[in-house]
């Protein structure tokens, strides 16, 4: 309900009042603050716009649609996100797929990383594998077992690579700084 005159709204406040109704009446942007209680290894599937959302739980399955949205979490068994305009901080993670596009990512300890992106800020820990298929991002990874996949345009900055590398694409700058004996 959208009063347009000043006594409209005093007169919406007084009926409600006396119906019992609690009624916040707001001018402007407001920020409210939910908290939900979710029992551990609980399955999550979260469609979010505008807002920001934090996770502190060992979650088993989590499924994310953000836009326009920041999320800060940890500790997953299998993670599904798919973001634009997004900025998204992750760790302890087992198995992740990920679709983002323009945004930022960063991510602690994935150990299984799918990721489709496109015009992203992307920097990333550690892992046994990563396969991408990226486009015109900034991709930093510090450590990484075996690396597949396909980049397009940007960059991609390796710290230490351990066991493999398989990438195809064009026009993308690559740098590895410390490439084990095995590889």
């Amino acid at each position: 309900i959208e009063p347009t005159r000043i006594d409209e709204q005093a007169a919406l406040n007084n009926l409600l009042a006396a119906q019992g109704n609690n009624y916040w009446s707001t001018t402007g942007r407001t920020s409210r603050t939910m908290v939900i209680f979710v029992p551990e290894g609980s399955k999550l599937d979260i469609d979010n716009k505008n807002t920001a959302i934090l996770i502190n739980a060992n979650i088993g399955t989590a499924n994310f649609k953000l836009s326009h949205s920041n999320l800060d979490a940890r500790n997953f068994k299998k993670l599904t996100i798919i973001a634009n305009y997004y900025n998204v901080n992750i760790s302890d993670v087992e198995e992740a797929e990920l679709e983002l596009e323009n945004g930022t990512f960063t991510a602690g300890v994935i150990n299984a990383l799918d990721i489709d992106s496109e015009g992203s800020e992307i920097e990333y820990e550690s892992g046994v594998s990563v396969y991408m298929r990226s486009q015109g991002d900034r991709f930093t990874i510090d450590e990484i077992g075996k690396v597949d996949g396909r980049k397009l345009y940007g960059e991609l900055r390796i710290g230490k690579l351990l066991t493999s590398l398989d990438i195809e694409g064009m026009n993308a700058d690559i740098k590895i700084r410390n490439i084990n004996q095995l590889v």
